[in-house]
């Protein structure tokens, strides 16, 4: 198992996430070692594309500094995602 294969196991954390997101009636701590993990990947669950979430994780102190997560949500188009329109 080797590049975006393996990558591709964030895929179901994010639908997942999405899901609770969509159920849950009040707020939900989500959370990892540095934040840009639970910061984009809940950004993401919310629908927002990869530009967005570069940009909004960074606003919120949490700039995606890893590549294999910027490469995985580069290429991933999370169901549901909020596309930019120019």
């Amino acid at each position: 198992m080797g590049g975006l294969d393996r990558l591709s196991f964030w895929s179901r954390p994010v639908n997942e996430l999405r899901e609770i997101l969509k159920n849950r009636p009040g707020p939900l701590f989500v959370h990892c070692g540095t934040g840009q993990r639970a910061c984009s990947l809940s950004l993401a669950a919310s629908g927002l594309d990869a530009d967005s979430i570069f940009e909004e994780s960074a606003k919120l102190g949490f700039p995606v500094w890893d590549e294999r997560l910027r490469v995985f949500l580069k290429s991933q188009r999370i169901a549901g995602s909020r596309e930019k329109h120019a």
